[in-house]
């Protein structure tokens, strides 16, 4: 579940470097995080109902190996243009872990069980955004950008050792016909003509904007408003990233006190109030480095517990079809947040109050679908 993150964060380091051996503007070396991610996006809707048709375990396996190809050959890239078709090839292998991820987990868990188990996974998520900066920086100032995805492919390589043993198959029940036209169709128009699941994807694929916004123009908002960069943005991005570890361990207690609703609304509106107070707070003049950090700390401890929870609400009513649902999940929130990322890259600029309004009204409509929401309309009960 964590590779994804660790395979974006931990070259957010590396963009001024990488922007001045390529001889490009840093606004393109930023688009490899939407290239990537638009791939990862489409990939999705394979690697689901192949694992639902061949098991988890063999498909984790292709996808590991065709993100080792990927990697590679982005660090090997001599252009902008290379680098970028590695960054989409990883992108394609990538998608298969969270797909295979989420789709285990319903084929373990249903119910409260799930929620929670979602939140224990996105604790150990947390891994890639605090420790991807700082190893990305000391990769880049030892050995150049070039190892930071090679190391990329070392991560994977163990993930790939693990699923080629450990690992058990937890598809006991392949459907042999999962792969035809018809029965994808079918899943598809289960999941859209769903009611609760529809309603949860639109307003947290919202929430995903504002976190791929973050992650795609952080390094120059550090930079342009705060004159940081290096060593000093990896730091104050892990600090960040801790946001995460505190969610989660609240998330599991909210649960178990408000449920999954109230808990999707508390944690939507610290988003919104994060990024509310960003806007106005940098519109005055009143924040610096630390003080930004600390807003971003709280925007994170939140991100996930919306994540996860609304991930919980739109898989858990199609358990037969785990694989396919995490898939649209994952392609439907991916693709319009990369896409979002990618009209405001110009409108941004990398400045710090025109993106904290754009973050506020991502987690705005949000906060507003979750409070609106009705318990009596969902069919998961806590």
């Amino acid at each position: 579940m964590t590779l994804s993150a660790f395979s974006i964060d931990i070259m957010l380091p590396a963009f001024g470097a990488m922007a001045l051996e390529l001889d490009e503007p840093i606004e393109w070396i930023q688009a490899t995080i939407p290239v990537y991610s638009i791939s990862f996006a489409i990939a999705q809707l394979f690697w689901g109902p192949l694992s639902d048709r061949f098991g988890r375990r063999p498909v984790i396996v292709i996808g590991l190996g065709i993100y080792l190809a990927g990697a590679l050959l982005a660090a090997l890239s001599s252009s902008l243009f290379w680098l970028l078709v590695g960054r989409a090839i990883q992108g394609f292998g990538a998608s298969a872990a969270p797909v295979i991820g989420r789709a285990i987990m319903r084929d373990s868990y249903c119910g409260p069980a799930l929620a929670r188990a979602m939140g224990a996974t996105m604790a150990v998520f947390a891994i890639g955004p605090i420790l991807a900066p700082l190893m990305g920086t000391g990769l880049m100032n030892a050995l150049g950008w070039r190892f930071v995805f090679i190391a990329m492919a070392l991560f994977a390589a163990g993930i790939l050792v693990i699923a080629l043993g450990p690992f058990r198959e937890t598809n006991q029940n392949p459907d042999p016909d999962a792969l035809k036209i018809a029965n994808l169709m079918a899943a598809f128009r289960r999941v859209v003509t769903n009611r609760q699941s529809i309603y949860v994807l639109f307003f947290a694929t919202c929430a995903y904007c504002a976190l791929l916004s973050f992650v795609s123009n952080g390094v120059r908002v550090y930079e342009t408003a705060f004159d940081v960069t290096g060593l000093e943005f990896a730091i104050l991005f892990t600090v960040s990233g801790f946001g995460i570890i505190l969610g989660q361990f609240c998330n599991r207690i909210l649960l178990a006190r408000l449920g999954i609703l109230k808990t999707l609304q508390v944690a939507s509106f610290i988003l919104f109030f994060a990024s509310a107070s960003t806007a106005l707070l940098g519109a005055a003049n009143l924040l610096d480095a630390w003080s930004f950090t600390a807003l971003m700390f709280l925007f994170n401890t939140s991100f996930l517990v919306v994540i996860s929870n609304s991930l919980t609400l739109i898989i858990d009513p199609h358990p037969q079809i785990a694989g396919f649902v995490s898939a649209f999940f994952g392609f439907a929130s991916l693709t319009g947040s990369a896409f979002f990322v990618i009209v405001t890259f110009r409108v941004f600029d990398g400045q710090l109050v025109p993106w904290a309004v754009g973050m506020t009204a991502m987690t705005a409509i949000a906060f507003c679908g979750f409070l609106c929401a009705r318990r009596a309309s969902f069919s998961y009960r806590d």
